[in-house]
């Protein structure tokens, strides 16, 4: 008789074909690699300060019995959504377009009152207790949590701070006039919104050094400067407790209540207008780069249009906020300055200038926010010298035919009827 095998189940097939395959040296070694990779990850932590990430802060205060990192206070701002329209440009549109319409959304912030984290480096970078980073809190550029410079940390002696600390610190803020005014300052916003048994805090952090320009616009905030220190006094600090309000979601996108509430609050500071609306043109020629270089032979065409040519390093944020609240018009290169539209009045019109294929979304944002109409005019590269820089940062050449064009344009649009 012939020898009869039973049928091997489908199960138990896969089974052997499975283990077959998980003893195959490819695999073997494969996985060798990554369990050493894995192995020398958790050595290098370790010897680190900072040992992991949270990307929420209410979920890090969630994870230990009530009070013990801390009280987080939800929904200081509810979630929302807003679409940015389209680019507009003037005199007319370029062959290709780099950008179109842009929808963003988030989810709703709260203010965490943190029980002795430590907050370091320039940018103020918040690590809870369990000496976990607290990304929301310490975002840092491109937005990659697993790079942040923390984890670069070795031993960490900080700056015991008694009493409460509001952290108004965020990203470049010690070096950049728009990320001081919008990502710094504006942090207030969320302090106001905070419930009445948040207690005032005792003092303010701010990125960098506390020069007068910094105490000077926290002034109009009514924070005297004995109450503001700066990360460069303190390289690292653990406070008793830190006031820590969100950071505004995204870096270059700012929700309409922050535009609302700087230009409330510091227009509040300036006396009833009194002079005529202004035309102004602003001057980046004491700037490192992003220069208009041929500005000296459009000064006669700016004239002629009655254009005042300004610059603004030097001036406080109560001199800027009142020449952008004079303006009907402005014309600007792409830069800091710009944050200023947000002290401009409905209708004001906004002429800025972009290097050929950029595109940016801080300013046009600020701009639907305060109902401003804003056009772009794109200008050429002055020089092959500066190809190593990106294109934002390079010179342009401005056209006098296309400026010329806008401006004669405009004057015809802005003749009363």
């Amino acid at each position: 008789m012939g020898t009869h095998h039973q049928p091997i189940a489908a199960g138990t097939w896969l089974r052997r074909a499975l283990g077959k395959i998980r003893r195959s040296a490819p695999v073997t070694r494969t996985t060798g690699f990554f369990a050493l990779q894995a192995r020398r990850a958790r050595q290098r932590l370790s010897s680190r300060f900072v040992r992991g990430v949270w990307l929420d802060t209410g979920k890090y205060v969630a994870s230990a019995p009530r009070g013990v990192f801390g009280i987080y206070h939800r929904d200081i701002e509810p979630a929302g959504e807003t679409t940015i329209a389209s680019p507009t440009f003037a005199p007319r549109p370029p062959p290709l377009i780099p950008g179109g319409s842009i929808h963003l959304s988030w989810r709703s912030r709260g203010l965490a009152i943190l029980q002795r984290p430590w907050v370091v480096g320039s940018t103020g970078a918040v690590i809870g207790t369990d000496r976990r980073l607290l990304w929301d809190l310490s975002y840092q550029w491109p937005g990659q949590p697993h790079r942040h410079t923390s984890y670069d940390l070795g031993d960490l002696a900080a700056v015991d701070l008694c009493g409460s600390t509001a952290t108004l610190a965020a990203m470049g803020a010690d070096e950049n006039y728009f990320h001081f005014l919008l990502n710094s300052v504006a942090r207030l916003a969320y302090l106001r919104r905070a419930p009445r048994q948040v207690a005032a805090p005792d003092r303010y952090l701010l990125s960098g050094r506390v020069t007068p320009f910094v105490a000077e616009t926290l002034a109009l905030f009514g924070i005297p400067r004995e109450r503001i220190v700066g990360t460069a006094d303190y390289p690292a600090v653990r406070p008793d407790h830190l006031i820590a309000p969100p950071l505004v979601y995204h870096p270059f996108v700012v929700p309409r209540h922050i535009c609302e509430f700087l230009r409330s609050e510091i227009l509040a500071a300036l006396p009833p207008r009194r002079r005529k609306l202004r035309r102004i043109f602003i001057d980046r020629s004491d700037a490192a780069a992003r220069r208009i270089q041929n500005l000296d032979a459009l000064r006669p065409l700016l004239e002629d249009f009655d254009i005042e040519v300004m610059r603004l390093s030097g001036r406080s944020v109560l001199e800027q906020a009142a020449l952008f609240n004079e303006a009907e018009l402005i014309i600007a290169n792409h830069g800091a300055a710009l944050a200023n539209l947000v002290f401009c009045e409905p209708g004001t019109r906004v002429f800025q200038i972009l290097a050929p294929d950029m595109m940016e979304r801080e300013y046009r944002t600020i701009s639907q926010h305060g109902r401003l109409r804003h056009d772009y005019i794109v200008a050429e590269f002055a020089s092959l010298d500066d190809l190593h820089l990106p294109r934002k940062q390079r010179d342009l050449i401005l056209s006098s035919k296309i400026l010329h064009d806008v401006l004669e344009t405009e004057s015809r649009i802005s003749l009363p009827t």
